[in-house]
């Protein structure tokens, strides 16, 4: 991490002390800093994979304190729903106002690993900015934690606002069942889940975001988490049938 070290000239803990935010949409990086987030310390920097035609790279809000991996995912979480809040999101719905925040979901567990700031594969496109323009401060984990609204995986009845007020106890069912996987069943039954919550009136918008939630309390949290597109295509074609 000695490239952010030399860029705040001070240390920081290393990866217990970032977000980072993978995004594809220069745009959304913009708009993130100056209107969403104008008050927090952040650093943009390339992916080897980026170009100017494609962009693709990171997004490093600093935390003035380390903080462990719960609170890690759930100001993730904060992060993502002020991005769905101002109307950026992974997938927009067509004819909608929506923009597609390139956010990565599945790079938010707490173990995830990046690579150390890079050039990229054509060096001249390589860039590494930190804001700092005086008014920005480190994000206050206690602050966050305690004001900003956030959907964890514990708390099933938030997961969504489509549910009517009947059909709480199935969705905790499903979340339940689901938990409870045995063995080498976890494709099936993870497929089994987002159906459920198909049949209960969820969004698909909806669905994405809760199996990116439960796909952590899986026996193989990545492969529940690559599965996630295919379901939804499933559940796409499975809606038009119907």
């Amino acid at each position: 991490m000695w490239l952010i070290r030399a860029a705040l000239r001070r240390p920081i803990t290393v990866l217990v002390a970032i977000i980072a935010v993978a995004l594809v949409a220069a745009f959304a990086v913009t708009r993130m800093r100056a209107d969403i987030f104008p008050d927090l310390q952040m650093i943009v920097t390339n992916t080897y994979g980026h170009t100017n035609e494609a962009p693709r790279f990171r997004v490093i809000i600093l935390t003035s304190a380390p903080v462990g991996p719960a609170p890690y995912e759930a100001l993730w979480d904060a992060v993502a729903n002020k991005l769905r809040d101002a109307g950026y999101v992974k997938t927009p719905k067509s004819k909608s106002n929506q923009k597609r925040s390139g956010l990565d979901h599945s790079k938010r567990a707490a173990t995830s690993l990046f690579y150390l700031p890079a050039q990229a594969a054509d060096a001249t496109e390589s860039f590494f900015t930190f804001y700092n323009d005086g008014s920005g401060q480190p994000l206050n984990p206690e602050i966050w934690l305690r004001n900003v609204r956030l959907e964890t995986p514990h708390e099933a009845g938030s997961l969504t606002s489509s549910i009517q007020l009947g059909d709480k106890p199935a969705l905790q069912a499903a979340i339940d069942k689901w938990r409870a996987t045995r063995p080498g069943q976890g494709n099936e039954q993870f497929y089994s889940l987002a159906l459920e919550l198909k049949r209960l009136g969820m969004t698909d918008e909806e669905i994405e975001q809760a199996l990116l939630q439960e796909a952590s309390f899986g026996r193989s949290p990545a492969e529940r988490r690559n599965q996630i597109p295919s379901i939804m295509r499933s559940l796409g074609r499975h809606g038009r049938a119907a």
